[in-house]
């Protein structure tokens, strides 16, 4: 028998509503979306053709949810700056710009994307025409 005494860390993770909603629904022009909505955090996608697709943009999200609440970045951070550069959204992904409060947890959301994208056996060239269309 151990004679230390351990410590309980209670950790409290807020309750995440995962969603798919009609393009058309989305608070801006974006295919996928985290934000606060009746006290729980809702991660949102636009529907897409098919679920695996929906599936990539929510763990995008999610990801970029967590680590940004990790870092201290908020969400009303991450929607002015999106909603001040959302003209740029047709040439590049907002989160890639470098002046994003969000960018390294964008990025880090993207690698998880596109390691399940090749797990799942989807094309990266295919899925990112699809987003493309759905943002025309």
């Amino acid at each position: 028998m151990s004679n230390h005494t351990s410590t309980t860390r209670r950790i409290i993770i807020e309750e995440i509503v995962l969603r798919t909603i009609n393009h058309k629904d989305q608070r801006y022009e974006t295919v996928g979306d985290w934000l606060k909505h009746l006290g729980r955090v809702e991660v949102r996608t636009s529907k897409l053709s098919c679920w695996e697709l929906e599936f990539l943009i929510l763990v995008h999200e999610l990801v970029e949810w967590g680590l940004c609440k990790k870092a201290g970045i908020t969400q009303d951070e991450v929607d002015v700056f999106d909603k001040a550069h959302e003209k740029e959204q047709d040439e590049v992904e907002l989160g890639d710009l470098r002046a994003a409060p969000y960018t390294k947890q964008h990025g880090l959301a993207t690698s998880v994307e596109r390691m399940l994208a090749a797990e799942l056996g989807i094309v990266w060239s295919e899925y990112e025409e699809e987003l493309n269309e759905l943002m025309r």
